[in-house]
C-alpha cells in the first residue's frame, strides 16, 4: 500500500514536470529548460 502511494506521488511529480521540459528541450539549446 505505501509503494502505490510513493508510485502515486512519483507519477503525479513527473506529470507536473514534462510540460515544461517539452517546452524548453527543443530550445535548450537557446536557453535553460527551466520554466
Amino acid at each position: 500500500m505505501l509503494g502505490a502511494l510513493v508510485w502515486m506521488l512519483v507519477a503525479g511529480f513527473l506529470l507536473a514536470l514534462p510540460p515544461s521540459w517539452a517546452a524548453g528541450a527543443p530550445r535548450a539549446g537557446r536557453r535553460p529548460a527551466r520554466p
